[in-house]
C-alpha cells in the first residue's frame, strides 16, 4: 500500500483519472464531491496567512481561524479581525452574522458595492489518498462539512450576498462553495 499527500498535483492527478469519481473536471474548475458538491482552489494570501496563524509545531497550540472577507466590485477586500477557534471548530452562528453585518456596515460607509462575503476558515489535518496496486482505496480530505453549510445557510436569510465558504486545508488547497 502507498500513501500519498492530498496535494493540489494529486488532486490534479485524480482529477484526470477517469475512475476516480471523488475528483472531476467541470470546465476549468476541479469538483470534489464531499459533504457538498466544492470545488477546489489554491490558497489566496489572506488564506495563507490564515492557515499559518492555525499551525504550530505544538499540538497545544494548533487551533482552526476563521476570518471574513467582504469583496467589493472594485477590488477592493475588507477583512475581519482573524477568530481563533479551538482544534477542531471556530466559530457559530451570531459571531459570525455579526461579523458580516460589521463588513456590511463599513463598506456602505465608504461608498464600496458590495460583490460578494466570503467565510473562510482552516481545517486542520492530514489529507491523503491510500493507493494500492496503482488504484485508489481511500480519500481522507477536509472539505466543507454539514456542520459548515449548515451554519451558513442559517445566516444566509440574513444577509443580502453571496456568501462564499471556504475551508483551508494544511495541504494549501481550498474546499470552496457559494451559497
Amino acid at each position: 500500500m502507498e500513501r500519498r499527500n492530498l496535494d493540489f498535483s494529486t488532486i490534479v492527478e485524480l482529477a484526470n483519472d477517469v475512475n476516480i469519481s471523488n475528483f472531476q473536471y467541470f470546465g476549468d474548475r476541479i469538483i470534489h464531491q464531499g459533504a457538498v458538491e466544492e470545488y477546489i482552489s489554491l490558497l489566496d494570501e489572506y488564506d495563507e496567512v490564515l492557515l499559518k496563524r492555525s499551525i504550530s509545531k505544538i499540538r497545544y497550540f494548533r487551533r482552526e481561524n476563521m476570518q471574513i472577507k467582504l469583496h467589493c466590485f472594485c477590488g477592493k477586500v475588507l477583512l475581519s479581525k482573524i477568530i481563533r477557534g479551538t482544534e477542531s471548530s471556530v466559530s457559530h452562528f451570531q459571531e459570525i452574522k455579526n461579523l458580516c453585518y460589521d463588513l456590511i456596515l463599513k463598506a456602505k460607509q465608504s461608498g464600496l458595492d458590495i460583490n460578494y462575503i466570503e467565510v473562510a476558515h482552516t481545517h486542520l489535518g492530514e489529507q491523503y489518498v491510500i493507493l494500492r496496486d496503482g488504484r485508489i482505496k481511500k480519500v481522507i480530505s477536509k472539505g466543507l462539512s454539514a456542520q459548515d453549510i449548515a451554519t451558513i445557510l442559517n445566516i444566509k436569510p440574513f444577509i443580502d450576498y453571496k456568501i462564499l465558504l471556504k475551508s483551508i486545508g494544511e495541504n494549501e488547497v481550498a474546499y470552496c462553495k457559494y451559497l
